[in-house]
């Protein structure tokens, strides 16, 4: 898939490199997604470290090109990447259940993509449908590590095989781009993307990028993860959680693009919410996620990257 990218994609001479780990880094990501972690302690630490390597070049290439670390940077990266880890490994507990220590492990890594201390490297650059931040896929790595493989969280991702389900998620990406993109225009914070269009070659990028490296993440954390455990931890029901873990997602926004973000990210996590109560199937999520993420980056752009674009458009070139 990575290698449909434009070379533009790229940072610079980091090409080849890139290409490599977004290969291993998928092979270990749906690996634990399908199968968690192995009983088998000979393949287990193999993956542990695995996991580990990918995570720290995530976390530290930005350091190593520039070949310089502090001892800050080292610090924030033990708070956010080791002692989540080791405690998870210290405190166990069994499969499906939550325990106050989860918290402070959700907390910690979440926090690390809010943390404006520590460098977002970017290994694509964002070319209005493609993004790809080294932080926040350290983060999603780190959870499906924690949560999915040696917690064995159940996240209820399965194949759609009816046809109430179908036009049930369809209604719901219409409902969910409906709303987001209309208070959109109301807060005059999107308009219509006259600047470039979207072709064949970029829609297949937008789509295969979105679904498995942005929706299948956000949704296991914020849905299949925090939802659930919202919903063990307070219970009566399925509105507490429902708003909470929909407030949670739309504050995890604000750092990429504002807080007229917060409002539009909250209402799109709404119906994402929504559609994964009423079809107890992840998937459906995924792909509300999906089509709504592909319409914004088709079709729409931030009012604030329009400017920038202008005004990029007005300089004088320098003789």
């Amino acid at each position: 898939m990575i290698l449909l990218l434009p070379s533009t994609s790229f940072c610079g001479h980091r090409r080849t490199i890139t290409t490599l780990f977004m290969f291993f880094y998928s092979l270990l990501y749906f690996f634990i997604i399908q199968y968690g972690l192995t009983s088998d302690t000979s393949l287990e630490l193999p993956l542990f470290l695995g996991a580990s390597i990918l995570i720290l070049y995530l976390t530290m290439v930005d350091k190593y090109i520039n070949q310089k670390i502090d001892l800050s940077e080292f610090l924030k990266i033990v708070l956010f990447i080791i002692i989540p880890t080791l405690l998870c490994f210290f405190f166990q507990t069994d499969n499906n259940q939550i325990r106050l220590v989860d918290i402070v492990v959700l907390a910690l890594i979440l926090a690390m993509t809010d943390s404006g201390s520590i460098n977002k490297v970017p290994m694509l650059y964002r070319e209005n449908t493609i993004e790809f931040y080294g932080l926040s896929t350290t983060s999603n790595l780190l959870i499906l590590f924690i949560f999915l493989g040696y917690r064995r969280i159940d996240i209820d991702l399965f194949w759609i095989n009816t046809i109430d389900v179908w036009v049930l998620t369809l209604l719901a990406s219409f409902l969910c781009c409906f709303f987001t993109f209309l208070i959109g225009f109301k807060l005059k914070y999107i308009s219509f993307n006259n600047t470039e269009k979207v072709g064949l070659k970029k829609l297949i990028i937008l789509i295969i990028f979105n679904f498995f490296h942005v929706a299948i993440a956000e949704e296991i954390v914020y849905r299949g993860i925090i939802y659930n455990y919202l919903r063990q931890l307070v219970g009566g029901g399925d509105w507490i959680p429902l708003i909470l873990s929909t407030l949670f997602f739309g504050y995890q926004h604000i750092a990429y693009a504002g807080k007229r973000m917060f409002v539009l990210a909250t209402i799109a996590g709404f119906f994402y919410c929504l559609i994964y109560i009423l079809t107890q199937n992840l998937l459906t999520a995924v792909i509300v996620h999906t089509i709504t993420n592909i319409i914004w980056r088709s079709f729409f752009i931030l009012t604030s990257d329009l400017d920038s674009i202008d005004k990029s458009n007005l300089e004088v070139p320098k003789s």
